[in-house]
């Protein structure tokens, strides 16, 4: 990491001051993939798998999950047995065609970080063949309006 950040002051010959705070930033705990993006269609099976193993400088271990907003999706983490890793599997549990967005919270025993966040992606497609509309998606705005 490198970055300037300009401090003001209340000293009339010093108003403004630079500082460079550069320095190596080591991860907490290696996370793959980042996020989950669970894309499929109405009706499917749609689901992920996020990988955390902790820094072997910084260990520390999940104690508790939450989710933010209210979910559309179920999840349950795993410890790995034998290994210092954790496995989050993600399901999608929305019936309706559209998209949503949501996070898991991983709450740890960290000094460090008490919380680490995956955020969760999910797109579901009318079934292959169906009408987007008949379906419930909101049909593309072209602009026009017509009179009654």
């Amino acid at each position: 990491m490198d970055k300037t950040v300009t401090v003001l002051t209340n000293d009339p010959k010093h108003a403004k001051v630079e500082i460079r705070i550069a320095g190596d930033v080591e991860p907490l705990a290696i996370v793959n993939p980042k996020t989950v993006k669970l894309q499929g269609y109405e009706g499917g099976e749609i689901t992920g798998e996020v990988h955390i193993a902790p820094n072997p400088k910084y260990p520390f271990k999940i104690t508790g999950t939450t989710t933010s907003p209210s979910p559309k999706f179920y999840h349950r983490l795993d410890k790995v047995e034998g290994k210092d890793e954790y496995v989050l599997m993600v399901r999608n549990m929305d019936e309706a065609p559209g998209t949503y967005s949501g996070a898991v919270n991983l709450i740890t025993d960290s000094n460090y970080q008490k919380t680490l966040t995956i955020q969760v992606f999910g797109r579901i497609l009318p079934k292959p063949g169906q009408d987007a509309e008949a379906a419930g998606a909101v049909p593309e705005d072209t602009g026009s309006v017509s009179a009654p």
